[in-house]
């Protein structure tokens, strides 16, 4: 079985916020992390993002890619191609009560998923996450942006 590990949620690793300890968690119960282009475009891309607004510092983000080369290097991250994981992704959800939710791609750039709390619909948000609808009616977001971050 495959385990797909979201941008945001490798985001979270790396850079100290309110969803780190789940992040860190979830990258831990798998042996290795699949890391695929997309990854490749959206974790240092996210960094730098952190650096503009002023969150993270040029030395903070420097030390960030360098350890993020180390994890591929180690292959901790593995380097995957997205062809292999295109039209059936099976990622770790632990908001969800941490089983394993399996996507399709839809037509607004998400994802439509069945899984542990049921099937859900995600569409892209301007943080460079995702805004899920579950069919209870709830709602969720993700994003790689830092919350609770004091002012610099």
């Amino acid at each position: 079985m495959t385990t797909y590990i979201d941008s945001s949620v490798l985001v979270a690793v790396y850079v100290p916020e309110r969803f780190s300890n789940a992040a860190r968690q979830t990258v831990r119960a798998v042996p290795q992390v699949p890391f695929t282009q997309l990854h490749e475009l959206e974790v240092p891309n996210a960094f730098e993002l952190l650096v503009g607004r002023g969150w993270i510092s040029r030395e903070e983000c420097r030390a960030i890619h360098a350890q993020l080369q180390e994890d591929l290097e180690s292959q901790r991250l593995a380097r995957v191609s997205l062809v292999l994981v295109a039209f059936v992704v099976l990622m770790v959800a632990p908001a969800s009560g941490g089983g394993l939710v399996s996507c399709r791609p839809n037509i607004f750039g998400g994802e439509d998923c069945t899984g542990p709390r049921g099937r859900s619909s995600s569409r892209p948000n301007i943080f460079g996450g995702y805004d899920t609808t579950y069919a209870d009616g709830s709602r969720t977001e993700s994003g790689a942006r830092l919350v609770d971050q004091p002012a610099r």
